[in-house]
């Protein structure tokens, strides 16, 4: 009787203990929040004792394999760019003018002794030529006045026609006539306008050569010689103008401007004496 007692005593305890250990294991183990590579360790305080406040986390070895894995997890950073300063803006700079060619010898113009230009020879002009590239003894240096026909004398060629053309013109024109005459082989020519004048002759105080300016007209021409004299026929002055020949009326052209009529150059302006 006694034993049965204890064997049921004995497995009522066995089934109370098993009773206990299911609970136990029923229960849900807390989450170790630990961060990876990391193990949590716990510190004994001074009773010998750990407790969560004293729990730390310590740096666990990983493989090497492992730590390529969480290089590969982590989001690649972007490398730093250096901030690259913008370039000034660049000024616009308009194009550059085309260079003006030069004007060719035959165009330009004459220059007279005054400074002025002259763009085409005239009647009465006097020219300068000179001769080079040709024996010492056949070298000129000379002056010539154009005459009536618009024509110079120039040694070892007939008559040179000269009337409209400029200097440069007329320093090709005269070298290919040597040339082409077998007269000589290279020569060079250089034509230049000594002056232009206007001749006032006659019945006036002062008569004389007058430097020709544009402006120059019959009144200012015989102001500029004097006047007239008390013999003058003033209602009859005669212009030569190459072969052209112009009278000019001075007591109607002091009463009318427009009658005063310009000269040119090379004119010679003649005041002849009155019959009465």
């Amino acid at each position: 009787m006694r034993k049965i007692i204890k064997l049921f005593f004995w497995a009522v305890i066995a089934v109370m203990s098993g009773c206990e250990s299911t609970s136990q294991q029923s229960q849900p183990k807390p989450v170790e929040t630990t961060q990876p590579g990391f193990t949590k360790i716990s510190i004994p305080d001074s009773s010998g004792q750990s407790s969560e406040s004293s729990e730390v986390f310590q740096e666990r070895p990983t493989s090497r394999h492992a730590q390529e894995m969480m290089a590969q997890s982590r989001p690649a950073r972007e490398p730093a760019t250096a901030s690259v300063p913008e370039p000034p803006p660049i000024k616009k700079t308009p194009p550059p003018e085309p260079a003006k060619p030069r004007a060719q010898k035959d165009e330009q113009p004459a220059m007279t002794s005054s400074g002025g230009q002259a763009d085409k020879l005239r009647v009465g002009d006097m020219i300068r030529v000179k001769l080079g590239g040709v024996p010492a003894e056949e070298r000129r240096d000379e002056e010539f006045r154009i005459n009536d026909d618009g024509t110079i004398s120039i040694p070892h060629l007939p008559p040179v026609e000269v009337v409209g053309k400029s200097t440069g013109v007329l320093e090709r024109h005269i070298e290919k006539l040597y040339r082409e005459k077998r007269i000589f082989t290279h020569p060079t020519v250089s034509v230049m306008v000594s002056g232009r004048f206007v001749n006032v002759i006659g019945e006036v105080r002062a008569p004389q050569r007058i430097s020709f300016t544009s402006d120059l007209t019959v009144l200012s021409a015989l102001s500029a010689s004097g006047g007239f004299t008390e013999y003058a026929n003033k209602s009859a002055i005669r212009i030569q103008r190459g072969n052209q020949v112009i009278t000019v009326n001075a007591k109607a052209a002091l009463k009318d401007p427009k009658k005063d009529i310009p000269l040119h150059a090379g004119d010679t302006m003649e005041v002849r004496r009155s019959v009465f």
